[in-house]
């Protein structure tokens, strides 16, 4: 049986306890951590985790028990839930921080993570970890589309076919602000023969035209596909039978993951599209659909691009990057593989691309790329390396000195 005085109860309306440990720790400054469950659980199944963290020397752990996800059933007031218990955290806390770290386990993942979608700047997340969580969408639905006429077509150097077009343009705009959460999701999954397929969405064998023959395979836990989070680093921990989703948030490299990201050991490289026209029109004057693939993982199925041949659309800075890759500190550079998924029936003309970017990681990069398909369709690219903000550190210790980067 779990030693439950190592929790004690802190609100007197909410279920949201503090974690102290066995033995005194010398605690570190680092921003709260708020832990979240899943079904069938409580604050007591973050009893390894948080252990992990009071010896790493993280000083504010607390979980919180909400029955509506314990018992498995619709969240009713789960926002305001979790946004009073965020304000009465940050309210406690003896250093004042103006937003804390959030750790959610499967369903509860999946309520911190709408939380975070319909309050963004304003929801106190300095970081979001997700376990295991079985989402089923993304934030690109929530795009809008406006056609814009007149003078204000941007330019762009480098691509030299847009130089010529009409000045009328789509643009697309992201119904959120600006967002300085960082994300990591976490997908965890029994290790198999079909691992692989799994994680990139298909099932355990495609025919030659990437159509899905068999949806799951026979060490699928039912809980991988729709994983991926465009905005998220996404870390894989493959657990090994018999083990499943529902242990991640035992792991100890899940405790390390979380704690180097904490520590501000890795770099995100977010991979944006800026701007898009297709060419190679079907009866209906459309083009597409078309889907990206990133270092061999296949996009979310709600980030398929569909659009008005030669119509150019335009995606504004606060759309959500295609993809986010997780590089650590120590790295100097990183590679992005990006290739071109054709979607359409038209066998006959499948557009193709391919190209590698290779990126410094410590030097920001926020140039435009731009690269064309077998089609002439033009694409625009920018990519955006960021450290990690350091919320775990020691006061003792000197900071890090700067290191130049260094040309590959």
């Amino acid at each position: 049986m779990p030693n439950t005085t190592l929790w004690q109860l802190t609100h007197p309306e909410m279920q949201l306890f503090r974690y102290h440990g066995a033995e005194e720790h010398q605690a570190k400054s680092c921003v709260p951590v708020l832990m979240v469950h899943s079904t069938l659980a409580s604050h007591r199944s973050w009893e390894a985790l948080a252990g992990q963290f009071w010896e790493a020397g993280v000083g504010d752990i607390y979980a919180i028990d909400v029955a509506e996800i314990q018992m498995g059933l619709p969240m009713d007031g789960g926002f305001d839930l979790l946004s009073r218990a965020i304000g009465f955290i940050l309210g406690e806390s003896e250093t004042l921080y103006e937003a804390l770290a959030v750790v959610a386990h499967g369903a509860g993942a999946v309520v911190a993570y709408r939380y975070w979608q319909a309050f963004e700047a304003e929801a106190g997340l300095s970081h979001l970890f997700l376990l295991g969580a079985p989402h089923h969408g993304t934030v690109f639905p929530l795009m809008r589309e406006t056609t814009v006429s007149g003078d204000a077509m941007p330019a762009f150097d480098g691509l030299v076919a847009h130089q010529n077009s009409a000045s009328t343009f789509t643009k697309i705009e992201s119904v959120q602000g600006q967002s300085s959460t960082v994300i990591v999701n976490f997908i965890g999954n029994q290790a198999g023969p079909d691992f692989d397929a799994v994680v990139r969405g298909l099932g355990s064998s495609t025919d030659r035209d990437g159509i899905i023959s068999h949806a799951v395979g026979p060490n699928y836990d039912g809980l991988v596909q729709g994983l991926h989070l465009p905005e998220a680093v996404n870390l894989i921990v493959p657990l090994p039978p018999p083990l499943d989703h529902r242990d991640i948030n035992k792991d100890h490299r899940v405790g390390d993951a979380i704690l180097a990201c904490l520590r501000g050991e890795r770099y995100q490289l977010r991979l944006h599209l800026v701007g898009i026209r297709l060419r190679g029109e079907d009866v209906d004057g459309y083009s597409g659909p078309v889907a990206f693939e990133i270092n061999g993982i296949r996009m979310p199925p709600d980030s398929i691009f569909h659009g008005v041949t030669d119509r150019l659309y335009l995606f504004d800075e606060h759309v959500p990057p295609i993809c986010t890759l997780g590089y650590p500190s120590s790295a100097i550079s990183g590679t992005i593989t990006l290739h071109l998924k054709d979607l359409s029936n038209e066998r006959r003309r499948r557009r193709r691309m391919y190209a590698r970017l290779h990126i410094p990681l410590r030097t920001p990069d926020d140039a435009i790329h731009a690269m064309q398909d077998s089609e002439g369709s033009d694409f625009l690219w920018r990519v955006v390396s960021e450290r990690m903000p350091v919320v775990l550190k020691d006061p003792s210790t000197p900071p890090e000195p700067e290191v130049l980067s260094r040309g590959i």
